[in-house]
């Protein structure tokens, strides 16, 4: 889970709203849920075969975390609704009879006045001052967020929303503009939130000119919100640039605990947005100075900051794995594993899905490093931990499952166990038809690789009629596919043919065969037209194909050293430079031999 900001508060945080019976009902609720989990937890620990308890420790654990949530909008809001009835002018009754509800713990009657008084002088069209619009404004935004505090209406947001912006509309200010774009933040609704973070920043940075102390901080949070925003948005540059704003202005503010935690998250997403935009030196040198934040911060205060350490540790050993450096990505991985089992065992329902990813990432780093046995237990802790969520929500983590299993048949796949591997992948597959009943259109990439994944193993287990069958099914797909996203899925619809091709010779049909092959030819070629070098190799591939069907089953010694001719001018770039190309052209040589041609005449004459 990834931390995001809020909007900070007083470092002289009042604490009335302590005693209120709506912050009251939620404690004593929070205590229930907390003795239930306890309970729930306990007898899933004596009877570990029985799923049901299982369930009932993730259902109980998903009110905990909502209830939470609750909590900390309601002391969020209240805080600052505290110090907005402590600076207004008690100019009207109505805001006395507000404020006296509010100070007696009656928020819904509170927000009720204030909604009715509001909205009346909105409908009367009254005229104002400027300072009076301000005031109204700000009245306004009292009015959001004692209906963001008021969990009885259904429409809260929504309610909440339109207040918002009716104070925008009456008077423009740093809190009321602000306010307004973490919550269409929240609400994904980035399009509009963006305009007015842009707005917000202004007008930080203007108050920031007078009194540094106070803005400067608030001026970093809201580059940080825009960072976020672009990031969510894949905008990576435009995010990089707001973080390493925000992060310069903290490195100039006075050194407080809050400050370089502030900074360590920072420079996290920092290396992250680096990563995506292939600065990896640029990334590894962010997360390096993120990770000395965070060890000096666990020095004074341990596990404050555990969560942020294990997405730290989680970023680093993927870019660590990106680079080969497999060894340190496995201790990355296997650091932030540590924690995470950790906080899963206080909240399962918050954890236990990153539990689950970084069990993959581990997976995916010990088959790189050859670790069959170490992997597949990766693989598996990764499907159990999944299946224990899918139990709960299955809508939300079968997708995980599937996507597991194919890493799990593919490693088994690698050790040539090929009755497992069939086994994951097709239970995979049957996952993902099982999504497809709601979504038709979703995850069709995905069955498409299982299939072409089915047809290999079973092209490598004899049983050619199943694996023909396996990839025609998939071919099919990538060409659907390739209609709407040629870019993407052009190049599995070449590989697809080529595949089908080399299939299609061990099955003795020599005429489908060569179809197939000037299919995947086509393919690449079109491909390599706008990118030589990424798909002339491929086109070197099946050259080399062509001419030992040419030589051994078509035989046709001028169209045999045509794709010899074929093959070396698309290789010749690259020799030296990939294996593969080495072996092509090592076979090109046997294949001009056995047309009793002198190799050296022949390369020399093209």
């Amino acid at each position: 889970m990834e931390n995001v900001y809020t909007i900070p508060v007083s470092d002289t945080q009042t604490s009335a709203y302590v005693s209120s019976a709506l912050y009251q009902a939620l404690q004593q609720e929070a205590s229930k849920l907390d003795k239930q989990f306890a309970r729930a937890l306990q007898n899933s620990e004596r009877y570990p075969l029985d799923e049901q308890f299982r369930i009932d420790v993730l259902i109980i654990d998903k009110e905990r975390v909502q209830l939470k949530e609750k909590q900390e909008t309601v002391a969020h809001e209240l805080t600052l609704l505290e110090q907005a009835f402590g600076r207004i002018a008690y100019t009207q009754p109505y805001l006395q009879r507000a404020a006296a509800y509010f100070k007696a713990g009656d928020y819904p009657s509170a927000r009720l006045v204030l909604e009715m008084e509001v909205e009346r002088a909105e409908k009367e069209q009254v005229a104002y001052t400027p300072q009076a619009r301000k005031e109204q404004a700000e009245q306004w935004l009292m009015l959001a967020r004692l209906t963001l505090v008021d969990f009885s209406l259904g429409d809260r947001l929504q309610r909440a929303q339109t207040y918002f912006t009716q104070s925008l509309l009456t008077f423009r200010f740093l809190e009321n503009t602000l306010s307004c774009a973490r919550l269409l933040h929240t609400q994904h609704q980035y399009s509009q939130a963006l305009p007015l973070y842009d707005e917000a920043l202004k007008l930080a940075w203007s108050l920031a000119k007078t009194d540094e102390a106070t803005y400067m901080p608030e001026t970093a949070q809201i580059l940080a919100y825009i960072g976020h925003l672009h990031k969510a948005l894949h905008q990576y540059t435009e995010a990089e640039s707001y973080f390493q704003e925000a992060l310069e202005i903290y490195q100039e503010l006075t050194a407080t605990e809050m400050y370089t935690a502030q900074m360590a998250h920072l420079l996290d997403l920092l290396g992250y947005v680096q990563k995506m935009t292939h600065q990896y030196p640029a990334a590894e040198a962010s997360y390096l100075q993120a990770l000395a934040l965070y060890t000096q911060l666990e020095e004074t205060t341990p596990k404050a900051y555990l969560p942020e350490m294990a997405s730290l540790l989680n970023h680093r050993g993927l870019l660590q794995k990106h680079h080969k450096q497999s060894k340190e990505a496995e201790q990355s991985f296997q650091r932030a594993l540590q924690i995470r089992l950790h906080l899963a065992k206080e909240s399962p329902y918050t954890w236990l899905s990153d539990v689950a990813q970084t069990w993959n990432h581990l997976g995916n780093t010990q088959k790189a490093l050859r670790q069959y046995k170490e992997a597949s237990t990766a693989y598996q802790k990764a499907l159990e931990v999944y299946r224990q969520l899918a139990e709960e929500d299955k809508s939300a983590y079968l997708h995980h499952i599937a996507q597991t299993l194919c890493h799990l048949g593919s490693l088994q796949s690698d050790y040539h166990q090929h009755v497992e591997a069939e086994r994951s992948y097709l239970q995979a597959l049957s996952i993902y038809h099982q999504l497809q009943q709601e979504h038709p259109q979703k995850y069709i990439s995905q069955v498409a690789s299982i299939l072409n994944n089915l047809g290999i193993i079973r092209k490598d287990t004899g049983r050619h009629q199943e694996a023909e069958q396996s990839y025609q099914q998939s071919l099919a797909l990538y060409q659907q596919l390739a209609l709407e996203n040629p870019k993407t899925y052009l190049p599995d619809v070449g590989l697809l043919f080529n595949n089908l091709g080399s299939l299609q010779l061990d099955y003795e049909k020599p005429s489908e065969a060569e179809q197939s092959y000037e299919q995947s030819l086509s393919v690449y070629k079109q491909l390599a037209a706008e990118n030589s070098q990424i798909y002339h190799p491929y086109v070197a591939m099946v050259c080399v194909n062509m001419c030992i069907m040419y030589r051994n089953h078509i035989p046709s010694r001028e169209k045999s050293l045509f794709y010899v001719k074929e093959c070396i001018q698309a290789a010749q770039p690259f020799l030296g430079k990939l294996p593969a190309i080495q072996n092509y052209y090592k076979t090109v040589l046997t294949v001009i031999q056995s047309w009793n041609i002198d190799p050296e005449l022949f390369l020399r004459e093209i």
